[in-house]
C-alpha cells in the first residue's frame, strides 16, 4: 500500500498536464568567486505535439536575481540625472529547430550584473524558457503537414518556472581561476553556441588576469556588433592603461557608428582623466544620428572626469544644433564638479523658443544644489543668476554628480 500511496502524492504535486516539462539546477554545486555563474533547465516535451525552441519565444529569457548578493558597480553619465547606456535585447528566429515529442534539450542561462563574495545565497529563477508554438517551415515532402492553430503568444503549458535554488560561493587564488576559466578560453574559439556562451561568460565577469585574452577576442571579433557592448563593458571594468588604450584603438579600427557608440559609451563611464583627449577629440562629429550619439556620450564623459580641463574641452567644443548634443554639453557642464562652470551654464542657459533650457538648469542643481529655474522669461531669469553669481562667486560650494539632492527642499537663488 505505500507505493501506490507515494505515487498518488506525487501526482497530485505535479501539474494536471503539461506540454514541457523543465528541471532547473546550477550548472556546478559550487563556483569560485569571480567565476561565471551558469543555470541548466533541462526541457523535455512530455506531450503529443511538436513545440520550437530555441530563438522561438517572443518572450526574455527566465531573469536571474540573488538574494542580497552584491551588484556589480555599473557607473552612469550624468550622475543625478537621467541614465545613458546602450541597451540589450532578444530576438525571434525565423526557422527554428522543433522539438518533438518525448525528446528533450537543455538552455543555459548565465547570471548577470553580480560580483558575489564567498558565501551561500539563494537564486531565484522566473520566467518562461525559450519554447513557442510555431509551425515548423520545412515538411519532408510527402509527408502531411502538422495543422497549427495555436499562436505564437499562446502560453506552452509547463515553460513558465518560478523556482529557489541553493548557491555556493568559495574563496579561490588566481590559480584557481586560471584553471576554472581554461574550458571557457578553449570555447570561446568556436563560433558554436557552446563558444558565445564561453565568451559570454568571460565578458560578463571580466577578471583582470584575462586581459590579454579578452583584447584577443577583441581583434578576432570586434566587427561583431552582438559581440561590441559585452566587450567594451569588460574593457572599462577592468579600467587598466592597456584596456583603455585598446577600447580607443578598436573604435579607431572600426568604421560602424554603432560598434564605436558601444565603445564611447564605455570610455566615457571610465571616468579617467587620460581618456579626455580622446573624448575631447569626438566632439565635432559628423551630425549623423548615431554620430550624435557618440558626442553626447564624450560629452558627458568629459563632465564626469571633472576639473578645469573638462570645463575647457567642453567650453571650446563646437556648439551643435541638435538638441540631443546640445543638452549633453550642458548637463556635462553640471557634472564637473567646477565653479569655472558655472558662468558657462548661465550664457548658455537658453532653450527653444527663447525659453530657459531645462538642462541648464539641472546641471546648475547639481553643481551647487540650488533651484535655478522659477518659470520665469530667460531674460529675467539670467538676469537673476548674474546678480546672484557676482555676489557669491568667491563662496559657493560645488557638489559631486553623484551627491544627489531632494530637489523639493533645496533653497532659490532669489
Amino acid at each position: 500500500m505505500i507505493k501506490p500511496l507515494t505515487v498518488a502524492i506525487c501526482l497530485l504535486a505535479a501539474p494536471a498536464w503539461a506540454q514541457v516539462e523543465v528541471q532547473v539546477r546550477t550548472e556546478k554545486p559550487q563556483f569560485l568567486a569571480g567565476e561565471p555563474i551558469f543555470v541548466i533547465a533541462e526541457v523535455k516535451n512530455v506531450g503529443t505535439e511538436q513545440v520550437a525552441y530555441d530563438g522561438a519565444s517572443v518572450k526574455p529569457p527566465p531573469e536571474l536575481s540573488v538574494r542580497n548578493g552584491e551588484r556589480r558597480i555599473i557607473k552612469g553619465l550624468t550622475g543625478c540625472g537621467s541614465g545613458s547606456g546602450v541597451g540589450g535585447g532578444f530576438g525571434v528566429t525565423d526557422h527554428p529547430p522543433m522539438l518533438q515529442p518525448g525528446k528533450s534539450t537543455t538552455f543555459r542561462y548565465l547570471l548577470r550584473g553580480y560580483r558575489l563574495k564567498p558565501g551561500t545565497y539563494e537564486l531565484h529563477v522566473s520566467g518562461t524558457v525559450d519554447v513557442a508554438w510555431r509551425e515548423p517551415s520545412f515538411v519532408q515532402t510527402g509527408a502531411p503537414r502538422p495543422a497549427f492553430t495555436r499562436s505564437i503568444t499562446e502560453p506552452v503549458e509547463g515553460a513558465t518556472i518560478d523556482r529557489t535554488l541553493a548557491l555556493t560561493i568559495t574563496a579561490a587564488s588566481e590559480e584557481a581561476l586560471r584553471t576554472a576559466y581554461a574550458p571557457y578560453l578553449a570555447a570561446a574559439e568556436s563560433f558554436s553556441r557552446a563558444g558565445r556562451e564561453a565568451v559570454n561568460g568571460i565578458l560578463e565577469m571580466a577578471p583582470a588576469f584575462l586581459e590579454p585574452e579578452i583584447r584577443r577576442l577583441v581583434k578576432q571579433r570586434g566587427h561583431e556588433r552582438g559581440f561590441a557592448y559585452a566587450a567594451a563593458e569588460a574593457l572599462a571594468e577592468i579600467d587598466t592603461p592597456s584596456s583603455r588604450a585598446e577600447l580607443i584603438d578598436w573604435f579607431d579600427r572600426s568604421n560602424d557608428l554603432q560598434i564605436r557608440s558601444s565603445i564611447v559609451n564605455a570610455v566615457a563611464r571610465a571616468r579617467q582623466p587620460d581618456n579626455l583627449p580622446f573624448l575631447a577629440s569626438l566632439l565635432p562629429g559628423r551630425s549623423t544620428q548615431v554620430d550624435n550619439r557618440i558626442r553626447s556620450d564624450a560629452a558627458l564623459g568629459i563632465g564626469m572626469i571633472g576639473g578645469k580641463a573638462a570645463v575647457e574641452a567642453l567650453r571650446d567644443a563646437p556648439r551643435s544644433p541638435d538638441p540631443l548634443v546640445a543638452g549633453a554639453m550642458l548637463l556635462a557642464l553640471g557634472n564637473t564638479q567646477s565653479k569655472a562652470a558655472i558662468p558657462i551654464l548661465i550664457e548658455r542657459a537658453e532653450g527653444q523658443m527663447g525659453y530657459v533650457s531645462n538642462d541648464a538648469c539641472s546641471a546648475l542643481i547639481t553643481l551647487t544644489h540650488r533651484s535655478w529655474c522659477g518659470g520665469v522669461g530667460l531674460e529675467e531669469t539670467q538676469s537673476k543668476w548674474r546678480t546672484w553669481w557676482a555676489a557669491n562667486a568667491r563662496d559657493v560650494r560645488v557638489y559631486s554628480p553623484d551627491d544627489c539632492p531632494d530637489r523639493s527642499t533645496l533653497p532659490h537663488i532669489w
